[in-house]
């Protein structure tokens, strides 16, 4: 995903549903089987979504005062799970 945002690709924003296809292959190389017409509309949503998705992205990983789980975690002094 880092090397993917250094070189400015999106890999999470799908524009096409051949990127929802290879999107979802990156992400799960075993995905789930998933019926068809679900699949379909799915992938269909999102691409219709793409400028709203697009802009929540620019969003998450644009820079920000807020500090991160791993800007805080090397400062806490007590036992702590974080579950990701």
């Amino acid at each position: 995903m880092d090397k993917a945002r250094d070189l400015g690709i999106t890999p999470m924003v799908v524009q096409t549903t051949e990127d929802f296809a290879e999107r979802n292959e990156w992400l799960s190389p075993n995905i789930p089987y998933v019926p068809g017409p679900i699949l379909r509309t799915w992938a269909e949503d999102e691409v219709a979504q793409v400028d709203l998705n697009s802009r929540i992205w620019d969003v998450v990983h644009s820079k920000s005062d807020v500090p991160t789980v791993l800007d805080l975690a090397p400062s806490l002094e007590m036992p702590t799970l974080i579950i990701w």
